[in-house]
C-alpha cells in the first residue's frame, strides 16, 4: 500500500512537473514568434529606407531603375572621406538588414524545433527543449539589440553624407540618436535587472520596489485592530 502511493506521488509530480516545463516552453515559442515578426519588419524599413539610397553612378546603376537612377552619385566627384562614409553607410546597412534577419531565421528555428522535441522526444526531451530554448532566447535578443544600434548608426552616416560632411547641421539629428542609444541601453538594463530570476549560487534577485501606501494601510489596519473606548474598533 505505502509503496503504491509511493508511485502514485512520484507519476504525480512528473506530470506536473512536465505541465510547468510545457507552459514555459509555450511561453518560450510565444516570445520568439513575436520578436521574429518585429525583426522581419525592422529588416523590410531598413532595407526599404536606406539601401540603394546612394548608389556610384556605373554600369549598373545605368541599368537600375529610374528611382536609383535619380539618386545615383557620380565616384569622380565625391572626395575620400566621403567614399569612405558611403562604404560605411552600406556595410552598416547591410549589418542591421543581416542581423535583424539572422533573429527571423533564429527564431523559426526555434519554434519549428523544440516543440517536436519536446512533444516526440525520450524522456527527458521536454526539459532539454526548455533549457535550450532558454539560451537561446537570450541570444536572438542580443542580436536583435546589435541589429538596432547598427540602425542608429547607419542613420547617423546617412546625416552626415546628406549634410556632405558637416559637423555642426546635422549636431541635433545626432544627439537625438545617441541619447535614444544611451535611454534604450539604461532602459534595458533596468527593466532586466528588475525581472531577472534568482539562481542557485549566482546573482540574487532584486528586492520588490517599496509601496508608498503600504505604511498608511497598516497604520490603518493597526487602528482597526485597536480597541476603542468601550471595546469597540475604531473606524479606519
Amino acid at each position: 500500500m505505502i509503496l503504491a502511493r509511493k508511485l502514485d506521488l512520484q507519476q504525480s509530480l512528473r506530470r506536473a512537473l512536465v505541465t510547468i516545463e510545457d507552459k514555459e516552453l509555450a511561453l518560450h515559442i510565444h516570445n520568439n514568434q513575436r520578436l521574429g515578426l518585429i525583426s522581419a519588419m525592422l529588416a523590410i524599413f531598413i532595407f526599404g529606407a536606406f539601401y540603394g539610397r546612394y548608389l556610384p553612378q556605373n554600369s549598373l546603376a545605368e541599368k537600375a531603375s529610374s528611382e536609383y537612377a535619380e539618386i545615383a552619385v557620380p565616384t569622380s566627384e565625391l572626395g575620400a572621406g566621403h567614399v569612405v562614409l558611403l562604404h560605411a553607410y552600406m556595410a552598416l546597412t547591410a549589418a542591421a538588414t543581416i542581423l535583424q534577419l539572422l533573429v527571423v531565421v533564429r527564431t523559426t528555428m526555434l519554434c519549428v524545433l523544440a516543440p517536436g522535441l519536446g512533444l516526440r522526444g525520450p524522456e527527458g526531451s521536454m526539459t532539454r527543449a526548455v533549457l535550450v530554448l532558454r539560451r537561446q532566447s537570450m541570444i536572438n535578443l542580443h542580436l536583435f539589440y546589435a541589429g538596432y544600434v547598427c540602425f542608429c548608426a547607419d542613420a547617423a552616416v546617412y546625416l552626415y553624407i546628406l549634410f556632405e560632411g558637416d559637423a555642426v547641421l546635422p549636431a541635433p539629428s545626432l544627439a537625438l540618436i545617441a541619447a535614444s542609444l544611451v535611454w534604450a541601453a539604461v532602459d534595458a538594463t533596468r527593466v532586466e535587472r528588475r525581472l531577472r530570476l534568482p539562481l542557485a549560487g549566482g546573482f540574487e534577485a532584486v528586492p520588490p520596489l517599496p509601496d508608498p501606501r503600504s505604511g498608511r494601510w497598516r497604520e490603518r489596519l493597526a487602528a482597526r485592530r485597536r480597541p476603542g473606548r468601550g471595546g469597540d474598533a475604531q473606524p479606519p
